[in-house]
């Protein structure tokens, strides 16, 4: 699987003049996380801040 950064750069080597990227939302406070992961929502809340970290720092 790629990374979004090597599917972005993809993108832009096929000849793509605007790219638009969503973030995440706050895994640990999707409705899944609150009622079926409880245990894990300091986890999914480190993985949304390190993946919004990578991507603002991407480009």
């Amino acid at each position: 699987m790629l990374a979004i950064d090597q599917l972005i750069t993809k993108v832009l080597l096929a000849g793509a003049n605007n790219v638009l990227v969503f973030n995440l939302p706050l895994l640990s406070t999707t409705p899944f996380a609150i009622h079926h992961e409880p245990e894990k929502l300091n986890e999914l809340k480190e993985i949304t801040e390190e993946h919004k970290k990578k991507a603002s720092s991407a480009y």
